[in-house]
């Protein structure tokens, strides 16, 4: 009896623990900026539609008087709906990454092009109204460039899925259930 209920606690919390795996998802970030570009991951929790993070390079333009600068995000500063866009901003040190794609709910997402405000080539969405996935990357809290085109596309090594883990878990107590009976 005790063992059944116990084999039964491990296939929940196995099955659950599977499930949170597979729902952060890592985006592929590429972007050509106006004198730039940036590359790395975004993760979006695809269940709860929300940004979690990320960890991506921006090569940007010189700031007056500066050297070009190379940046590192590994910092979530917020993310969320704003009425309008989901958002997410990124911060290394005084320097600040800013991502906003026109969607209600990131629930489900897949990905998509992003590019900015300024610079809309390649980046009309049908029944917008004016609404355009947007970059921006401000050094020093100076604006110092935007992105021209670019995209957030599912990364190539997925997690593994919820029904292979929970099978294996299922195998094992099986196995040991066998070992227990001989």
């Amino acid at each position: 009896m005790y063992f059944r209920l116990f084999s039964l606690a491990l296939v929940f919390f196995g099955a659950s623990a599977s499930a949170y795996a597979d729902s952060i998802t890592d985006f592929d970030l590429a972007a050509v900026l106006q004198s730039g570009t940036a590359q790395g991951t975004i993760a979006i929790d695809i269940f709860a539609g929300q940004i979690t993070g990320g960890n991506f390079t921006v090569n940007g333009p010189a700031p007056p008087g500066l050297p070009p600068v190379t940046d590192v995000f590994t910092t979530l500063q917020n993310a969320g709906y704003n009425g309008t866009n989901q958002i997410a901003d990124f911060v290394s040190g005084t320097d600040r990454f800013e991502l906003s794609l026109p969607l209600v709910s990131l629930v489900g997402y897949t990905g998509s092009s992003i590019c900015s405000t300024t610079e809309r080539t390649g980046c009309t969405i049908a029944n917008s109204q004016g609404y355009y996935p947007t970059l921006f990357i401000y050094f020093g809290g100076e604006l110092a460039d935007a992105a021209v085109t670019g995209s957030l596309t599912p990364s190539s090594a997925p997690e593994p899925p919820t029904y292979l883990l929970l099978g294996a878990g299922l195998a094992s107590l099986v196995a040991a259930r066998k070992r227990l009976t001989t």
